[in-house]
């Protein structure tokens, strides 16, 4: 699907093409569910995708507001 090249010599345009055309298979999906897991569970990564971590260690969902994700704005 991605013309018989290395994935990672492709360039961007041609990878994300690619990912097009498989986004709606069931192995996407199930790609996409585990590593969206895996991901969530590395504290060093959370910052990239801006997670908070458990709002449980912080007070919780009622004292862990919106207005801390500076990046959103």
């Amino acid at each position: 699907m991605a013309g018989g090249g290395e994935w990672r010599s492709l360039d961007e345009e041609t990878r994300v093409q690619t990912l097009k055309k498989i986004e709606s298979s069931q192995f996407f999906n199930f790609i996409l569910v585990r590593v969206r897991g895996l991901l969530y569970l590395r504290p060093e990564v959370w910052q990239l995708v801006g997670y908070g971590g458990n709002a449980l260690a912080h007070g919780g969902y009622l004292t862990h507001g919106f207005n801390d994700i500076d990046w959103l704005s």
